[in-house]
């Protein structure tokens, strides 16, 4: 019988997430849900735009609506792999979430740009006679500001999410390895 060198304590630093307060399996377990959630509730929202409600027909919303059953499947897989405590099935959804996060990071960089831009130019129009800049009253204050605000913050939300996200479940696929080669049955050759 083979002997184990060092005893697998289940319960060490390094398998713990959200700052220690819980268990890789468990934080993964959460993400893995509040992912398939949001997917679902997304899901949904697209079905009543593009089906039901009269919105104009964008191609974007389409391309999210076939791809989110796809991101959902991911998810499942991951559930499914952390209760089985197979590593293997948390690979797509690392990779999911790895695009997710690029995408994020990108748009933010690119809302800022535009955010920056647009600081000082919110209620300044350009009149044709006079080629001068007229500033008209201000009825709302902030109106057009939290508009184009609140994307930016969303953006920031969802790569906030991705990262503590990808975090937990490559802790999670880390974990899962190394539960994976303790417990593996020994095969030796009978002579």
């Amino acid at each position: 019988m083979a002997e184990v060198d060092d005893v697998f304590v289940v319960d060490r630093a390094e398998y713990k997430c959200c700052c220690g307060y819980m268990h890789v399996k468990t934080g993964a377990m959460a993400v893995a849900l509040i992912g398939l959630a949001l997917i679902i509730i997304r899901f949904f929202y697209l079905t009543w735009i593009l089906f039901l409600a009269s919105h104009p027909f964008c191609y974007f919303q389409l391309l999210e609506y076939i791809g989110l059953p796809f991101l959902a499947l991911f998810f499942g897989f991951a559930i499914l792999g952390i209760y089985r405590q197979k590593k293997s099935y948390l690979l797509p959804l690392l990779l999911a979430l790895f695009y997710i996060a690029i995408f994020c990071f990108f748009t933010a960089i690119f809302s800022a740009i535009g955010l920056a831009n647009d600081w000082g130019t919110d209620h300044q129009v350009l009149t044709s006679e006079h080629k001068e800049v007229v500033t008209p009253p201000i009825t709302q204050e902030n109106e057009c500001y939290v508009g184009k605000t609140v994307p930016f913050l969303a953006i920031l939300l969802t790569a906030f999410y991705t990262f503590v996200a990808l975090n937990v479940v490559v802790k999670c696929y880390l974990y899962l390895r190394h539960v994976g080669r303790i417990y593996r049955p020994v095969y030796r050759e009978m002579r």
